[in-house]
């Protein structure tokens, strides 16, 4: 210490810059409400869109997409298990009066 001074010993810390790159492809895919990546590619080449940059069609698909191509299994035709007596399976709403508001 010199009169109001304090000495300060400091580490340099190094920048570093992360940089991401989002294709154009899937933000005109998004653009367009999941518009087919192939009818993008068209339209691009086309020219029908002003300042739409190179589509590529194998582009990652989206959630939404992978999502609305999924099927659900269908339930089976005969049942594995019956109710032989009465009240031996009884089906209930357990969560009571739902609010209409």
């Amino acid at each position: 210490m010199n009169g109001n001074r304090f000495y300060l010993k400091l580490d340099l810390v190094e920048d570093h810059v992360f940089s991401a790159k989002i294709d154009e492809s899937v933000v005109w895919h998004k653009r367009y409400g999941n518009f087919n990546l192939k009818s993008l590619k068209f339209m691009q080449e086309a020219g029908m869109v002003e300042d739409m940059l190179e589509i590529t069609v194998n582009a990652q698909t989206c959630e939404s997409c992978e999502l609305g191509k999924q099927h659900h299994k269908s339930f089976p035709q005969n049942m594995s298990k019956r109710a032989t007596h009465k009240l031996e399976l009884v089906h209930s709403d357990i969560c009571g009066p739902m609010s209409t508001t």
